[in-house]
C-alpha cells in the first residue's frame, strides 16, 4: 500500500481546476469534502447511504455523490458512485 499526492486537473459541471489530490492504493473508496465537491458539481443523493471506514479507523457516512472527471497525464478518469457494498 502506498500514498501519493499529486496536483491534477479536476473537472465538474460547474468548473475545472487543479487540485492537490491524495491517492491511497489500499483504499476501496474515493472521498471528497462536500464543500469542495459543491464547487465542481451539484451533489446528488445516493439511493442508500454508505458507511466508509477511513484510515484512522473512524467511520464516515456518505449520503451524496457527484460525478467528476480527473485528468492524469492526458487521460480522463470518470469518478462515479459505486452502489455495491
Amino acid at each position: 500500500m502506498s500514498v501519493v499526492k499529486e496536483e491534477l486537473l479536476v473537472k465538474g459541471e460547474k468548473k475545472e481546476k487543479e487540485l492537490s489530490i491524495l491517492f491511497d492504493s489500499g483504499s476501496a473508496r474515493s472521498l471528497i469534502k462536500g464543500k469542495v465537491a459543491k464547487e465542481f458539481a451539484e451533489p446528488r443523493d445516493l439511493p442508500a447511504s454508505v458507511e466508509v471506514k477511513v484510515a484512522d479507523g473512524h467511520k464516515v457516512r456518505c449520503k451524496q455523490y457527484c460525478n467528476l472527471v480527473i485528468e492524469i497525464k492526458g487521460k480522463r478518469i470518470i469518478i462515479q458512485p459505486n452502489y455495491s457494498t
